[in-house]
């Protein structure tokens, strides 16, 4: 059998932390790509005006710059998340090293 306690209500709050950060990184990195496809239109779309309808053109220049700002934020936002997450992760690898060390501590001292 396995001889380690189960796992404390920390170590289940902090996969349930990381599960969620993955899922909402994932939603970011979709709306990301749909902004990246928008830019491509807008991109495309003040090309076909060129120098014909120069109005017309700087609409679609206008619009590609927005989304490119908002991708510009989810990128930011993605970056945070990540940032959390390997936070996360590290505070879990350290507390199990830690818990591991004093199970040793503990074993060393009955003994």
């Amino acid at each position: 059998g396995d001889s380690r306690p189960p796992p404390s209500n920390n170590t289940q709050n902090t996969a349930s932390a990381i599960q969620k950060i993955q899922e909402a990184t994932a939603l970011l990195d979709k709306k990301s790509e749909y902004l990246e496809k928008k830019i491509t239109a807008e991109l495309k779309a003040a090309k076909a005006c060129g120098t014909k309808n120069k109005q017309q053109a700087l609409q679609h220049l206008k619009r590609k710059a927005r989304y490119a700002k908002q991708q510009e934020q989810l990128q930011g936002q993605i970056q945070t998340l990540e940032t959390q997450m390997f936070a996360l992760e590290n505070m879990a690898s350290t507390t199990e090293v830690l818990s591991a060390l004093d199970a040793g501590h503990k074993a060393m001292k009955s003994n």
